[in-house]
């Protein structure tokens, strides 16, 4: 309790004086200086946390695996959240801009997006507070704390999650209407028509690359961390089901709960996601179909359409987690695989420990 104090107070310290230096040379320093120093910070207070637990006779491997992942998603979540505030000002308002473009025949979406990304903004730094190590408090204690703390970090996950998928849908609608737009263009439309077509597709096209790299560059850390989080839920709560340390039964069930609402939660952000790949897709064989299709003497309007489709191919992005995987079904199957993996480890220790 005392380590989160310090940790506070420092944190609170940095970004005062962080803010409070006008000079550009001088700022930027400043938020090099509280970017790396809550990292070094976190890391010793990581180290020496798990150190600690190691020690302990009560503590096992597996708690300690435990302890470490939830401490490096907390690094993680913390240097995410102050790289969004500090180095994505300018890319949160490009980012507001461009879903007012896109969303102008959904004007309600978009009201909903800007709503709920300034939810998950303010509210983001309640869901570090979540209990790294139940199984080193007390039962009256856990009884007291578990409920406020369940109850705010659900809410702080869902009002994420939310938020996050409807910016993706508003995303992928764009893309669906831009799809629809060039297949609804007819074959034998004059030269003129094309190329307004081509225009407004072009300008399409650079307004959701842009709008996805925003997206990445603000979210992606926020989603590793969620991702991670989610993968940590499902190893506890194995823990806790097949461990032989003493639980109230009512931990049980929470953390099922849990997982169950972090599995639903990620299965949707991937389709989400997996279904804007797709529609990118989709459009680059639409493209490539016209330029077979139109006749040779449009040759300069046929050269344009290849090059709008090696251009989608190519340049669009995608969504992913802080550029260290991306995020598709694949994503999920290589998740539930680790944990598969971790869990037929954990067995076989505990197979080897029982037989000493």
């Amino acid at each position: 309790m005392s380590s989160l104090l310090v940790y506070t107070k420092i944190l609170r310290i940095t970004r005062y004086l962080g803010m409070r230096t006008n000079h550009k040379e001088a700022e930027t320093t400043m938020d090099e200086i509280f970017k790396y120093f809550n990292l070094i910070i976190t890391i010793i207070f990581c180290l020496c946390e798990c150190g600690f637990i190691y020690l302990d006779q009560s503590g096992r491997t597996t708690d300690t695996v435990i302890f470490t992942l939830n401490r490096l998603n907390h690094i993680i979540f913390i240097f995410g959240m102050c790289y969004t505030r500090f180095k994505c000002t300018k890319t949160l308002n490009k980012f507001f801009t461009n879903m007012d473009h896109l969303a102008d025949s959904l004007p309600e979406n978009s009201k909903l997006a800007k709503e709920t990304l300034l939810i998950l903004l303010t509210t983001s730094a309640i869901g570090l507070n979540r209990i790294p190590s139940h199984f080193r408090i007390e039962q009256k204690t856990l009884n007291f704390l578990i409920w406020p703390k369940l109850a705010v970090t659900t809410v702080w996950y869902t009002v994420s999650m939310v938020c996050t998928c409807n910016m993706l849908d508003i995303n992928n609608n764009a893309i669906k209407q831009t799809y629809r737009f060039l297949k609804q263009t007819p074959s034998n439309c004059n030269n003129s028509d094309f190329m307004y077509r081509l225009h407004y597709l072009k300008k399409n096209l650079n307004l959701i690359s842009s709008n996805l790299k925003c997206f990445n560059k603000i979210f992606g850390w926020i989603c590793l961390s969620l991702y991670l989080d989610f993968a940590l839920n499902i190893i506890y709560a194995l823990q806790i089901t097949m461990g032989k340390q003493s639980f109230f039964p009512m931990l049980r069930w929470i953390e099922i709960s849990q997982c169950t609402l972090h599995a639903v939660n990620a299965v949707t952000l991937v389709n989400k996601c997996d279904r804007i790949e797709k529609n990118i897709g989709k459009f680059v064989a639409v493209c490539y179909g016209f330029h077979q299709n139109i006749p040779d003497k449009w040759s300069i309007v046929r050269e344009e359409m290849m090059n709008l489709g090696n251009y989608a191919e190519k340049t669009m992005p995608k969504c992913s987690a802080a550029g260290f995987f991306t995020l598709n079904r694949s994503t999920l199957g290589a998740l539930f695989s680790s944990i598969a993996t971790y869990l037929i480890v954990c067995i076989q220790f505990n197979m080897s420990e029982a037989q000493k």
